[in-house]
């Protein structure tokens, strides 16, 4: 092997580390007991967070800019106790972002592993930078999922883009969400935004389907409420409370 192709390998190899951060963390959900189904560890242990966070643009830097410290705190399950003085200065974790243990948990009550639906047409109220997005991506295929949010459906639909993933990316100021593209087996809302009461969602949820909306009280609590429609018929609703964090071994 020339120096140059030794080079090229070792570059490669740094590029993709952040593979065995996401991996780990995806061993932590099930351990957890967050994540039952295989199929959503293979969706965290392959979609790479550091990329898809708000504020943070890593897309070109070579894996060896890119701290180890940060890394493992991007790819925490639970929230990070605190940063090293010492780091060097790449951007924290937003705190109002969902953690991964809650998304799993969210996800999986979104389409537990005996849901009736198998590939369900799914919407996400709120892309944000798209790590959700992403997941849901590569849980049920690009092709069955659609995406809102009032801003920033454009830079997410590049952000996504990059990784090969092309969603239905909709920029949609409309509190109703995305009728247009509906109806849906299953919706998913993690903004926690009163301003957009997941009622107004219902008519887009097809024979079957549920929805799941975040809830936070205001000590910061996590509760989901679950909506759940009938074959043919009503729909019914209950709040689930999580806790303050899903709890981690």
């Amino acid at each position: 092997m020339s120096d140059h192709t030794s080079t090229g390998a070792l570059q490669a190899i740094r590029a993709e580390a952040w593979r065995v951060h996401a991996e780990r963390m995806a061993a932590e959900l099930v351990s957890a007991g967050c994540i039952r189904d295989r199929r959503w560890y293979e969706a965290f242990a392959n979609t790479p967070r550091h990329l898809l966070l708000p504020g943070i643009d890593a897309r070109g830097v070579d894996g060896d800019d890119v701290p180890e410290q940060w890394l493992t705190a991007v790819y925490s399950a639970a929230p990070p106790t605190g940063a090293d003085d010492e780091s060097p200065p790449w951007p924290v974790v937003p705190p109002s972002e969902p953690t991964p243990a809650e998304l799993a948990a969210l996800l999986d009550l979104l389409h537990p592993a005996d849901a009736e639906i198998e590939l369900p047409r799914v919407l996400e109220v709120g892309a944000g930078c798209g790590y959700v997005t992403a997941l849901l991506c590569h849980r049920f295929g690009a092709e069955q999922v659609t995406a809102t949010d009032p801003h920033s459906a454009d830079y997410t639909r590049a952000l996504l883009a990059g990784l090969d993933l092309f969603p239905c990316l909709v920029t949609a100021r409309d509190p109703r969400g995305a009728a247009a593209y509906g109806p849906f087996d299953a919706i998913l809302c993690t903004t926690g935004d009163p301003s957009t009461p997941p009622p107004t969602w219902l008519p887009q949820l097809g024979d079957s389907g549920r929805m799941i909306a975040v809830v936070r009280g205001a000590d910061s609590q996590l509760a989901a409420e679950a909506y759940q429609r009938l074959q043919a018929g009503p729909v019914h609703s209950r709040i689930l409370y999580l806790g303050t964090r899903p709890p981690l071994s």
